[in-house]
């Protein structure tokens, strides 16, 4: 064999060792051996802003922005995302508040979904310093302690992002929680007062470590057996 034919085939075997070598450090995403059916509520919506914080960035407009990226990349972890609001409106076209929530629960129970996450940004008007994510479940919620084992596993896989309060939170009175009958809670993904926080999560790069904290719990709660 020539050398001129040698010289190409060293390239080409270096190369393919490398390609091999680089895609070993790429992360696997963990997938559903089954296609699992997740419900994604983004907060508000429509003529609903949510909390607002002084340069006048809403709730609905970051809520929506992660669940949007959560559908993006759901198919890696063979998850079917349904998503309550797709744009920025109330679910199903409602014109108030009480039927927007209506249609986000009935969205999730005509799509057979196995578990609810409904996105949200907290405010804290007196204190700016007040930051990190929170979960927050229901004991109203039929499925309480399947949505106790979901909060935990998704606040464990959210701190590998961002501070994440490590006990969840208790909230009663919320519809979205109280009439859904599959496992839900709530994700409060950081603070709009606080500017650390509101820069983190307005960066599209990190609403994707948000998603793909979101899909790990909810593949993780998938194969649990408790």
């Amino acid at each position: 064999m020539g050398r001129s034919m040698i010289l190409p085939i060293v390239v080409a075997l270096f190369c393919s060792f490398t390609l091999k070598l680089y895609d070993a450090r790429i992360p696997t995403p963990l997938r559903s051996e089954k296609k699992l059916i997740l419900v994604i509520d983004a907060g508000h919506g429509g003529a609903d802003n949510g909390a607002v914080n002084e340069n006048g960035v809403t709730e609905k407009g970051l809520t929506l922005a992660i669940a949007r990226k959560v559908k993006e990349i759901s198919g890696r972890y063979n998850v079917d995302v349904i998503m309550t609001r797709e744009s920025d409106d109330l679910p199903g076209g409602a014109v108030t508040v009480n039927s927007g929530l209506k249609n986000r629960v009935s969205t999730a129970t005509q799509h057979t979904g196995e578990m609810l996450i409904s996105i949200h940004m907290a405010i804290d008007p007196t204190n700016s310093n007040t930051s990190g994510f929170e979960i927050y479940v229901s004991k109203e919620n039929p499925a309480y302690n399947k949505s106790v084992v979901l909060g935990g596993m998704l606040s464990e896989a959210l701190k590998k992002t961002w501070k994440t309060a490590a006990a969840l939170k208790q909230r009663e009175k919320i519809y979205v929680l109280k009439a859904s009958p599959m496992p839900a809670l709530i994700l409060e993904a950081g603070y709009l007062s606080n500017p650390t926080d509101f820069a983190f999560v307005s960066d599209p790069e990190n609403q994707k470590k948000i998603a793909e904290n979101i899909l790990e719990a909810a593949v993780r709660f998938s194969t649990d057996k408790r």
